[in-house]
């Protein structure tokens, strides 16, 4: 959870968000920590429990947020981006 709001301001910075790169980093970095610590948080802390209506709602933001295509996000990233867990799926393999 904590290195979200890390790939948030390195995609933008590289010009990868689907929005393209914001005016201002810091408040990027800023929205995403909130995110990254509420809605994404409570998502991966429920694991395969999480509301099916919630989870696509959630992948959406991380893509918004970080620029990582959607079924790679879903999908597992591997090792669970080496374990930051920056992925919606209930298990990493």
């Amino acid at each position: 959870m904590v290195n979200v709001p890390w790939f948030g301001v390195v995609s933008a910075y590289l010009g990868a968000l689907p929005g393209g790169k914001p005016k201002d980093l810091a408040a990027l970095q800023a929205e995403v920590e909130r995110w990254a610590v509420t809605e994404y948080a409570t998502t991966i802390l429920a694991g395969s429990a999480v509301d099916p209506t919630e989870r696509p709602r959630v992948l959406d933001q991380m893509h918004a947020y970080t620029g990582l295509n959607k079924d790679f996000l879903d999908k597992g990233a591997p090792a669970c981006i080496a374990a930051g867990v920056a992925t919606l799926r209930p298990r990493c393999s």
